[in-house]
């Protein structure tokens, strides 16, 4: 259930969103059109004690790709409107639409003048509030005028009229947060659009359309999951080049933050006739690496590629292309058919089951088997001493803990832990992967040295 604010481009339909909500989550800035899909946030007003709004920031009434009709998937989610127009203006064809759409609804709604500080326009109030049949609420969101006026007469009148049972309002965290990362028009609008089963996000040929982070919600396996559809990201070179865009770069930011906020990501990929992988897909795997998300590479518009290669076969060789991020998952999907949509839940659901907490005793029976079979690496090597060479020092592994699931983080103490090879360190972490069931996640395995108040120990034996 939402509460819904309509209106013509420009008229601060997301500055008084982010008001609500109480953070930068829809992008501002002064030009038509910048606001392309539906924003859902929360919105916890002050005289609802700890309940929240469901409230949806939408495009523009009638500007270029923005909204022409209320999509029929929305139309009974929605529980009440804010008509937001610009008292600065008069009302012109738009207004005059988009009330239209609003009165065929038949949801209550309230009437909002922005703008209202800058000079008395009161003609162009007068002729809003003939063209509505209400009285504006005039406030000013850049100035934060009249705002605590406005929330008062949404919670005394319109939504007594709106949420007859007042549970429907609230919108609980979701278990899990899904990411869904790429480059422009690799295919995330409609790979979003078929797990939500409706259109949410506008898809078209052009890159660059989505620019907000557009929201799902799904029950799976009895929990919530929250998929997240981000403004494609291109290289910084052509970001911050010289005829950048100033929401091109804010919508690059605000995917990056939402790599940090995230439990899993999809990193989606368009397919290759060499199965391989694109220069910017690969930095993004570098920054998706850093992050320590777990991540499922899925390859989109496998329709177009199907005819020429096996899938197993295209997965295969596409390994080899990862380099150090071999172990990643991946699968081949068409966003547009729906081919293996339930089979990329499904390697999700699995990922997500593989994090957990692995006992102190296993992973110490574990780490003696490795150094059981594994010939002892020389962290010191002896020196000359008066005709005698003194003995070689040995790296001996003593102990070994788990300090973290998300991301699934290890400490193993050591009596040398700055000698640790590299190639040692990934045979470590390959052999964790293989013997825990641990494929497809990233590992923060730390080196330290020996605390002293610990005792136990782990001898290795050579071969």
């Amino acid at each position: 259930m939402a509460l819904a604010i309509l209106g013509k481009p420009n008229v601060g339909k997301s500055s008084l969103f982010n008001r609500f909500v109480g953070s930068r989550r829809s992008l501002v800035w002064n030009r038509p059109g910048v606001t392309r899909d539906r924003i859902i946030g929360e919105w916890k007003p002050d005289g609802l004690k700890d309940k929240a709004i469901e409230v949806w920031d939408m495009a523009g009434w009638g500007y270029g790709d923005g909204l022409r009709e209320i999509p029929v998937e929305w139309r009974d989610q929605i529980e009440a409107v804010l008509f937001l127009v610009d008292a600065s203006e008069a009302p012109n064809s738009l207004d005059r639409e988009c009330i239209d759409s609003i009165r065929k609804l038949n949801r209550p709604f309230l009437l909002v003048a922005n703008k209202a500080d800058r000079r008395s326009f009161g003609d162009n109030l007068n002729d809003y509030a003939k063209l509505a049949g209400k009285t504006p609420v005039e406030v000013s969101v850049e100035k934060k005028e009249g705002l605590k006026d406005l929330e008062e007469i949404v919670l005394s009148t319109l939504l007594p009229l709106a949420y007859k049972d007042e549970s429907k309002s609230m919108q609980t965290a979701a278990d899990l947060r899904v990411l869904i990362l790429g480059r422009p028009n690799s295919g995330k609008s409609s790979l979003i659009n078929r797990l939500a089963g409706t259109k949410i996000s506008m898809v078209s040929e052009i890159p660059g359309t989505t620019r907000d982070s557009i929201e799902c919600r799904k029950k799976i396996k009895n929990k919530e999951w929250e998929f997240v559809d981000s403004a494609g990201v291109r290289k910084k070179a052509k970001i911050y080049g010289k005829h950048s865009d100033p929401v091109e770069i804010f919508s690059s930011l605000k995917a990056m933050e939402e790599l940090k906020r995230c439990d899993l990501c999809i990193l989606l990929i368009e397919p290759h006739s060499r199965a391989l992988m694109a220069t910017q897909d690969k930095k993004l795997l570098r920054l998706v690496r850093e992050s320590l998300v777990p991540t499922l590479l899925a390859v989109n518009k496998w329709d177009l590629m199907k005819e020429d290669w096996k899938d197993g076969a295209y997965r295969s060789e596409l390994k080899r292309d990862l380099g150090e991020m071999y172990f990643l998952p991946s699968i081949c999907i068409s966003a547009k058919t729906g081919f293996h949509i339930k089979q990329l839940v499904d390697e999700l659901v699995k990922m997500e089951s593989r994090r957990r907490k692995i006992s102190t005793s296993q992973l110490n029976k574990w780490l003696e088997e490795v150094q059981r079979l594994k010939q002892p690496r020389v962290a010191k090597r002896g020196i000359q001493v008066k005709g005698l060479r003194t003995p070689n020092q040995y790296l001996k592994y003593n102990y070994m803990v788990q300090t973290g699931e998300s991301p699934m983080s290890f400490q193993i103490f050591c009596n040398a832990p700055q000698s640790v090879p590299k190639d040692e360190k990934r045979f470590i972490e390959n052999s964790m992967r293989e013997n825990f069931d641990l494929g497809g996640l990233p590992l923060s395995i730390n080196f330290r040295a020996k605390s002293k108040g610990k005792t136990f120990s782990i001898r290795s034996k050579s071969r």
